[in-house]
Protein backbone atom coordinates (compact mmCIF):
# COMPACT_ATOMS: atom_id res chain seq x y z
CA UNK A 1 0.00 0.00 0.00
CA UNK A 2 1.54 3.29 -1.08
CA UNK A 3 1.46 5.79 1.51
CA UNK A 4 0.63 9.40 0.77
CA UNK A 5 2.73 12.40 2.24
CA UNK A 6 0.08 14.87 4.61
CA UNK A 7 1.24 18.41 4.97
CA UNK A 8 -0.91 20.19 7.59
CA UNK A 9 -2.56 23.24 6.10
CA UNK A 10 -3.86 26.15 7.87
CA UNK A 11 -7.42 24.24 8.83
CA UNK A 12 -5.35 21.81 10.26
CA UNK A 13 -3.29 23.74 12.72
CA UNK A 14 -7.15 25.53 13.45
CA UNK A 15 -8.92 21.62 13.87
CA UNK A 16 -5.55 21.32 16.54
CA UNK A 17 -6.02 24.40 18.50
CA UNK A 18 -9.75 23.47 19.02
CA UNK A 19 -8.72 20.01 20.13
CA UNK A 20 -6.06 22.23 22.38
CA UNK A 21 -9.20 23.74 23.81
CA UNK A 22 -11.24 19.93 24.43
CA UNK A 23 -8.42 18.69 26.36
CA UNK A 24 -7.56 21.79 28.43
CA UNK A 25 -11.16 21.44 29.20
CA UNK A 26 -10.93 18.46 30.62
CA UNK A 27 -7.91 19.13 32.74
CA UNK A 28 -9.36 21.71 34.51
CA UNK A 29 -13.01 20.05 34.42
CA UNK A 30 -10.69 17.41 36.18
CA UNK A 31 -9.12 20.23 38.42
CA UNK A 32 -12.85 21.06 39.47
CA UNK A 33 -12.47 24.68 37.96
CA UNK A 34 -15.56 24.39 36.12
CA UNK A 35 -16.02 28.46 35.23
CA UNK A 36 -12.32 28.10 32.64
CA UNK A 37 -13.71 24.68 31.55
CA UNK A 38 -16.69 25.68 30.36
CA UNK A 39 -15.37 28.87 28.56
CA UNK A 40 -12.44 26.75 26.95
CA UNK A 41 -15.47 24.05 25.55
CA UNK A 42 -16.47 27.50 23.85
CA UNK A 43 -13.36 28.53 22.51
CA UNK A 44 -13.12 24.51 20.55
CA UNK A 45 -16.71 25.16 19.38
CA UNK A 46 -15.12 28.66 17.85
CA UNK A 47 -12.23 27.33 16.55
CA UNK A 48 -14.16 24.04 15.49
CA UNK A 49 -16.34 26.40 13.30
CA UNK A 50 -13.43 28.54 12.08
CA UNK A 51 -12.01 25.45 10.81
CA UNK A 52 -14.15 24.62 8.14
CA UNK A 53 -14.68 27.99 7.13
CA UNK A 54 -11.37 28.86 6.61
CA UNK A 55 -10.63 25.24 4.71
CA UNK A 56 -13.44 26.57 1.87
CA UNK A 57 -12.46 30.13 2.00
CA UNK A 58 -8.66 28.50 1.13
CA UNK A 59 -10.19 25.94 -0.91
CA UNK A 60 -8.38 23.71 1.33
CA UNK A 61 -10.99 21.10 1.93
CA UNK A 62 -10.02 17.50 1.75
CA UNK A 63 -10.63 14.19 3.30
CA UNK A 64 -7.63 13.87 5.55
CA UNK A 65 -8.94 17.24 7.11
CA UNK A 66 -12.82 16.30 7.62
CA UNK A 67 -11.38 12.93 9.24
CA UNK A 68 -9.31 15.00 11.67
CA UNK A 69 -12.25 17.22 12.42
CA UNK A 70 -14.24 14.47 13.10
CA UNK A 71 -11.77 12.75 15.67
CA UNK A 72 -11.78 16.41 17.55
CA UNK A 73 -14.90 16.26 17.60
CA UNK A 74 -15.36 13.19 19.51
CA UNK A 75 -13.40 14.40 21.72
CA UNK A 76 -13.74 18.32 22.39
CA UNK A 77 -17.61 17.91 22.67
CA UNK A 78 -18.11 14.09 23.44
CA UNK A 79 -15.68 13.08 26.13
CA UNK A 80 -14.91 16.69 27.44
CA UNK A 81 -18.73 17.43 28.07
CA UNK A 82 -18.79 13.98 29.60
CA UNK A 83 -15.72 14.62 32.10
CA UNK A 84 -17.20 18.01 32.72
CA UNK A 85 -20.36 16.54 33.95
CA UNK A 86 -18.91 13.40 35.98
CA UNK A 87 -16.50 15.59 37.47
CA UNK A 88 -19.34 17.20 38.94
CA UNK A 89 -21.63 14.74 40.02
CA UNK A 90 -18.93 12.51 40.99
CA UNK A 91 -20.03 12.80 45.20
CA UNK A 92 -23.60 13.24 44.58
CA UNK A 93 -26.69 10.41 44.35
CA UNK A 94 -26.90 11.26 40.45
CA UNK A 95 -23.05 9.68 39.84
CA UNK A 96 -24.44 5.99 38.68
CA UNK A 97 -27.32 7.34 36.00
CA UNK A 98 -24.71 10.19 34.88
CA UNK A 99 -22.37 7.16 34.10
CA UNK A 100 -24.77 5.23 32.22
CA UNK A 101 -26.07 8.93 30.45
CA UNK A 102 -22.37 9.92 29.78
CA UNK A 103 -21.58 6.28 27.74
CA UNK A 104 -25.36 6.88 25.87
CA UNK A 105 -23.79 10.10 24.98
CA UNK A 106 -20.62 9.32 24.31
CA UNK A 107 -22.00 6.42 21.88
CA UNK A 108 -24.76 8.69 20.51
CA UNK A 109 -22.08 11.51 19.38
CA UNK A 110 -19.76 8.67 17.41
CA UNK A 111 -22.78 7.55 16.07
CA UNK A 112 -23.81 10.87 14.30
CA UNK A 113 -20.45 11.61 13.76
CA UNK A 114 -19.70 8.33 11.78
CA UNK A 115 -23.24 8.92 10.39
CA UNK A 116 -22.69 12.54 9.28
CA UNK A 117 -19.34 11.18 7.48
CA UNK A 118 -20.73 8.21 5.43
CA UNK A 119 -23.76 10.56 3.54
CA UNK A 120 -23.36 13.44 1.80
CA UNK A 121 -24.13 17.31 3.20
CA UNK A 122 -27.34 18.77 1.71
CA UNK A 123 -26.97 21.81 3.75
CA UNK A 124 -29.26 20.26 6.88
CA UNK A 125 -27.80 18.44 9.68
CA UNK A 126 -29.89 15.06 10.63
CA UNK A 127 -30.44 15.87 13.71
CA UNK A 128 -27.91 18.33 16.27
CA UNK A 129 -24.69 18.35 14.88
CA UNK A 130 -22.13 17.12 18.35
CA UNK A 131 -20.31 20.55 18.09
CA UNK A 132 -23.72 22.35 20.05
CA UNK A 133 -22.77 20.38 23.03
CA UNK A 134 -19.79 22.39 23.40
CA UNK A 135 -22.32 25.70 23.90
CA UNK A 136 -25.34 23.73 25.17
CA UNK A 137 -23.08 22.30 28.55
CA UNK A 138 -21.20 25.22 29.16
CA UNK A 139 -24.21 27.44 29.01
CA UNK A 140 -26.77 25.32 31.21
CA UNK A 141 -23.21 25.47 34.10
CA UNK A 142 -23.33 29.00 33.15
CA UNK A 143 -26.92 29.52 34.10
CA UNK A 144 -26.43 27.11 37.13
CA UNK A 145 -28.77 24.32 35.82
CA UNK A 146 -28.60 21.76 39.27
CA UNK A 147 -26.21 18.78 39.49
CA UNK A 148 -28.72 16.46 39.47
CA UNK A 149 -30.19 17.68 36.07
CA UNK A 150 -26.62 16.86 34.38
CA UNK A 151 -27.39 13.07 33.79
CA UNK A 152 -30.70 14.11 32.11
CA UNK A 153 -29.65 17.12 30.08
CA UNK A 154 -26.58 14.77 28.88
CA UNK A 155 -29.49 11.95 27.97
CA UNK A 156 -31.51 14.19 25.69
CA UNK A 157 -28.46 15.68 24.27
CA UNK A 158 -27.90 12.29 22.69
CA UNK A 159 -31.46 11.69 21.54
CA UNK A 160 -31.45 14.97 20.06
CA UNK A 161 -28.17 13.85 18.14
CA UNK A 162 -29.68 10.88 16.59
CA UNK A 163 -32.79 11.80 16.46
CA UNK A 164 -34.93 11.94 12.92
CA UNK A 165 -35.10 15.61 12.40
CA UNK A 166 -33.60 17.95 9.97
CA UNK A 167 -31.94 21.08 11.38
CA UNK A 168 -30.76 24.13 8.47
CA UNK A 169 -26.79 24.68 8.95
CA UNK A 170 -26.11 27.79 10.44
CA UNK A 171 -23.60 29.71 7.92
Amino acid sequence: MKQSKIKLKIPDIITFASLCFGILSIVFSIKKNYTLAAVLLVFSVVFDYFDGKVARIMKNSNQFGEELDSLVDIVSFGVAPVVFTITQVNNTSSFNFALIASLVFICCGAFRLAKYNSTKFNGTYQAIPITSNGIIIPLCYLFNLHLNYYPHLLIILALLMVGPFKIKKIS
